[in-house]
């Protein structure tokens, strides 16, 4: 018996030792390490890394829904002094749902950190918010319902102090103005498309700055609209496009610098750019459509802008207060003396439509100063432009903060000369100016309600008027008016 129950006791090991051994051979069950996302703090807060790779990636960005009142005004037709648009047929409300991402990509290397960053704007908007046509401006909700656009805002690489791409200019005013990028203010300047171009800065310690930007050209904006097409007639009405049959590059750079100082008590800011506004005038076409000869060669100017900027910061009145005051001065580079402040939305052709009215101006970089019997301009001069800017940011309480603003811009064109008269009517020596103010409500963090006011007028002179815009009583020459609006914003 003891003799079978090892015999027993010695298979059955036999086959769990078989067992065990067909067990190890089969493919395993057990889950494999896993990859957790890791959070990033070299870069600021909001970075992870990316698994299986050393880039740090922060996706952010914002929605904003707008609402806005403002009061319809007429347009005045500079040729006859009548009333082209009344009131009534403009639209006076409208709203705006805004969308936007960021994703910000970093990577450390032995040659310094690599920089990606893609900033994309969508909105979908309806009446005084969508951008009225040249031509017309009739009701929106009546005729073209909403519309949605799809912006690429910024798209630029840095490595080394360089960046190369669509950029953030730093030719601004109220550059340090932490405290109200993100808010509903909305009352910092800048490109918000972006300007394409090239930067190097360097920080020397100390709060000492300096940075250097060439620039597209184009994206600065107020260059005259060119003669694109035979037999088309001057305008008699040279303030929306500074002059017909005028050529400027269409490609070509401004070249810009600034020297900044920062300190706890604030900062000071001096820029400045240079550019070429080169022309040529023709060919002029004939009867049947033809070239001509050109009445004007090229005609060589340098345009100019200086840029000043001084924050003083407030503490001890409340945390995050600021004062700011902005001074600009330039010649034929309107786009960077009017970017200080949202006053330069008053003299572009939609932003007049939609709020002053009156005489539709879009000042141009150049203007013409002497001109055919016809009308053909001749030779050319820069704009000059001024603008002052003060802000005020004050916090009532960590939760409630306003911001208050005025400023001032004046437009100062060449002299014209036309030896008829009335074929060259153009714009002259105006101003405009515009008060802000606003209240906002953070209940929580990156989320904003608020609400704004803000009244514009502009003061207008006009050079050779025609002989029925004088007739008529000199109409829309000043016009004032005021906008409200209403905003909701959330930011992750």
């Amino acid at each position: 018996m003891q003799h079978l129950n090892k015999l027993l006791l010695s298979s059955a090991t036999g086959l769990l030792a078989m067992a065990g051994a067909q067990a190890a051979d089969l493919p395993s069950r057990k889950s494999g390490p896993v990859s957790y996302v890791k959070i990033c703090d070299a870069y600021g807060k909001g970075f992870f890394t990316l698994p299986g790779s050393d880039t740090c990636l922060r996706i952010a960005g914002f929605v904003r829904v707008e609402a806005q009142y403002t009061p319809g005004q007429r347009i005045v037709n500079l040729a006859t002094g009548l009333t082209s648009q009344v009131a009534g047929a403009i639209d006076s409300t409208g709203i705006e749902s805004r969308g936007r991402f960021d994703l910000d990509a970093r990577t450390s290397t032995d040659t310094g950190v690599v920089r990606t960053f893609v900033r994309i704007r969508a909105l979908n908007s309806t009446g005084i918010r969508r951008n009225p046509g040249y031509n017309n401006f009739q009701t929106s909700y009546a005729t073209n319902g909403s519309a949605t656009a799809i912006t690429l805002e910024r798209a630029f690489v840095q490595w080394q102090g360089f960046t190369f791409g669509l950029i953030g200019s730093e030719i601004a005013g109220l550059w340090p103005s932490g405290a109200i990028v993100g808010g509903v203010a909305d009352f910092t300047s800048g490109y918000t498309n972006g300007v394409k171009g090239l930067a190097y800065t360097a920080k020397f310690g100390g709060g000492w700055t300096a940075i250097v930007e060439i620039h597209d050209r184009t994206d600065a904006g107020h260059d005259p609209q060119p003669f694109v097409a035979a037999g088309v007639a001057p305008l008699l009405v040279p303030t929306q496009f500074s002059s017909t049959y005028n050529h400027t590059p269409t490609t070509g750079f401004n070249l810009l610098g600034v020297l900044r100082y920062e300190q706890p008590w604030g900062g000071v800011e001096i820029n400045g750019g240079v550019g070429n506004n080169s022309t040529s005038v023709g060919p002029l076409p004939n009867a049947n459509g033809s070239a001509v000869t050109p009445l004007l060669g090229s005609q060589s100017m340098i345009s100019w802008a200086l840029n000043s900027t001084l924050q003083i910061n407030l503490p001890m009145i409340a945390a995050g207060d600021a004062f700011f005051v902005n001074v600009s001065y330039g010649k034929g580079l309107l786009g960077y003396v009017t970017a200080p402040d949202s006053v330069n939305t008053l003299v572009n052709d939609a932003g007049n439509r939609r709020v002053l009215g009156g005489v539709i101006v879009n000042p141009s970089n150049i203007q013409a100063t002497t001109a055919t019997a016809g009308g053909a301009p001749l030779s050319f001069a820069n704009v000059g432009a001024f603008q002052a800017t003060a802000l005020f940011t004050h916090y009532w309480s960590p939760q409630w903060r306003s911001h208050f603003s005025v400023a001032y811009l004046q437009l100062t064109p060449p002299t014209a000369f036309n030896p008829v008269g009335g074929l060259n009517t153009q714009l002259g020596k105006s101003s405009i100016w515009a008060v802000k103010g606003n209240i906002i409500y953070s209940p929580v963090k990156e989320f904003d309600v608020g609400v704004e006011a803000g009244y514009g007028q502009m003061r207008l002179s006009i050079q050779n008027p025609t002989a029925a815009f004088i007739a008529a009583g000199s109409p829309g020459l000043k016009e004032g008016n005021w906008t409200g609006k209403f905003r909701v914003s959330r930011f992750f």
